[in-house]
């Protein structure tokens, strides 16, 4: 039995590897949870295995169900006897059947019924385990969608924050070069840019 650790790491690995192709796909535009979603059910790898298990399973409903069925079948069977060369009163100069068949059980002690019940039973626990399968994904999904929006729009901010200190920087070479003793201004500004360029390559 898997343990809830594994299981979890691995939701979480295909949600990232879905988030970062889902990002390379689109660089240029924002990327929508319907979109994430979307990635994340390609990329995992549970579903495909839980959607099988949930077909399988119904197909053993519907073999059980068959056994209670009318089975009719063609049967027959041919014997050749050449002229002559056989004892007719053995042979019959040769024989011909074909018929058809019909078979039911009458009673088979509820073995059958008891057979269907067992079958809807463990297709409904496969179902139940993909929707677990495709909850836990979806949970998984939003939160790392929310954590990826908050990355953003603090990447974002800072971004805009360096623009406006490298307007402020412009302006500051401006005066210096007009003789303005703003050579203090410009180092600490100088401090500020390095330390939020340092800080978006440790967000990206």
């Amino acid at each position: 039995m898997k343990r809830p650790g594994v299981r979890a790491s691995i939701a979480g690995a295909s949600v990232l590897l879905a988030l970062s192709c889902a990002t390379a796909a689109f660089a240029q535009t924002p990327v929508s949870l319907d979109e994430a979603l979307a990635a994340a059910r390609t990329a995992n790898a549970r579903l495909p295995i839980s959607a099988l298990d949930l077909a399988i399973a119904r197909e053993k409903v519907s073999e059980a169900r068959a056994e209670r069925w009318l089975k009719v079948a063609v049967e027959g069977d041919f014997i050749y006897a050449p002229p002559n060369g056989y004892d007719t009163a053995i042979t019959n100069a040769g024989e011909e059947r074909l018929q058809v068949v019909g078979r039911q059980t009458l009673y088979d002690g509820g073995a059958r019924r008891a057979a269907i019940a067992r079958a809807e039973a463990d297709a409904d626990a496969a179902f139940a385990r993909h929707r677990i399968a495709e909850k836990e994904l979806e949970l998984e999904v939003r939160s790392r969608y929310d954590e990826f929006l908050q990355a953003s729009a603090e990447l974002a901010a800072r971004q805009a924050g360096i623009e406006r200190l490298q307007g402020y920087r412009t302006s500051l070479e401006s005066r210096r070069a007009a003789g303005q003793g703003v050579a203090a201004d410009l180092l600490k500004i100088d401090v500020r840019l390095a330390t939020e360029q340092a800080s978006i390559l440790d967000a990206q």
